[in-house]
C-alpha cells in the first residue's frame, strides 16, 4: 500500500541523490581540471575529467548522505611529485584546496537561490508569486537545493579538514618516503573519524554559518529589491 510517508521518503531519496551527484561531480571535475592545468594528470588518467557522475561516487559516503544528510564523494587523486615548478608548494596547496573552495561557492550560490526564490533554507522568507503558484514543482526544486546547500557546505568543511591532514602528513612523513596515496587514505580516515566524533559540534557550526550567511544574503537582496523595484515580484 502506497502511503504519503512512503512517497515523501522516496522523494527525499531522489532529491538527495540528485544533490549528491551534482555537488560531487562539479567539485570533483573542477579539482581534476585544476590539477591537470598545474601539471598533474593523475586524476585525468583515473577518469575524473568526465561528466559521468558515477565516477565521483563514494558508495559509503552516498549511503550515509541518503540516511543522515552528511557524506562525502570519491577523492580526486593528486600526486604531489608532479608539481615541480617554482611555486610548487603553492600550486599543490591550490590543487588540494580547490575542492573545498568550489563546494563553498556552490553552497553560497544554492543558498542565495533558496533565499531569493524558494523561501529560504533555515528562515521563512517571502516567495516570488511565480513560484508560489507552482507549489509542486517549487517544493521539488526546493528539496534538491536545500540538500545541495547542506551537503556542499558540509563537504566544504570535510574537504578543508582533509586538505590540512593531507598536507600535514606529506610534510611530516615526507622524509619517511610515505606514498602520496597512503597519505590520502590516512587523511581520509582521520577526517571521517573526527567529523563523526564531533558530529554535534560540526552540525552546530554549520547551522551557525548557514543562518548568518542567509541573513546577510537576504538583507542585501531585500535592499537591492527595494531600490530597483523587485519587491513587486513577491506576494
Amino acid at each position: 500500500m502506497v502511503t504519503l510517508q512512503g512517497v515523501a521518503l522516496v522523494n527525499r531519496f531522489i532529491a538527495a541523490a540528485i544533490a549528491y551527484l551534482l555537488i560531487t561531480m562539479i567539485s570533483g571535475y573542477v579539482q581534476a581540471w585544476i590539477a591537470k592545468k598545474l601539471g598533474d594528470s593523475t586524476a585525468e588518467e583515473a577518469g575524473f575529467l568526465s561528466f559521468n557522475p558515477a565516477i565521483y561516487i563514494d558508495w559509503a559516503g552516498l549511503l550515509l548522505f541518503l540516511l543522515t544528510g552528511f557524506g562525502w564523494g570519491k577523492i580526486v587523486p593528486i600526486n604531489p611529485f608532479y608539481f615541480s615548478g617554482r611555486f610548487k608548494r603553492f600550486e599543490l596547496f591550490f590543487a588540494y584546496a580547490s575542492r573545498p573552495l568550489v563546494n563553498g561557492m556552490l553552497g553560497l550560490m544554492t543558498l542565495a537561490i533558496l533565499d531569493m526564490c524558494f523561501g529560504g533554507y533555515a528562515l521563512t522568507l517571502p516567495v516570488p508569486a511565480f513560484f508560489a503558484h507552482h507549489a509542486a514543482s517549487t517544493k521539488a526544486l526546493k528539496s534538491v537545493l536545500i540538500l545541495m546547500t547542506s551537503f556542499s557546505i558540509f563537504f566544504s568543511l570535510y574537504s578543508a579538514v582533509l586538505v590540512l591532514f593531507r598536507i600535514f602528513l606529506l610534510q611530516l612523513l615526507g622524509p619517511m618516503n610515505i606514498a602520496w596515496y597512503e597519505a590520502e587514505l590516512i587523511s581520509t580516515l582521520l577526517a571521517i573519524f573526527l567529523l563523526i566524533l564531533f558530529a554535534n559540534q560540526v552540525e552546530y557550526v554549520l547551522s551557525f554559518i548557514v543562518i548568518h550567511t542567509e541573513l546577510f544574503i537576504w538583507y542585501w537582496w531585500y535592499t537591492a529589491a527595494r531600490i530597483f523595484g523587485f519587491l513587486s515580484w513577491y506576494q
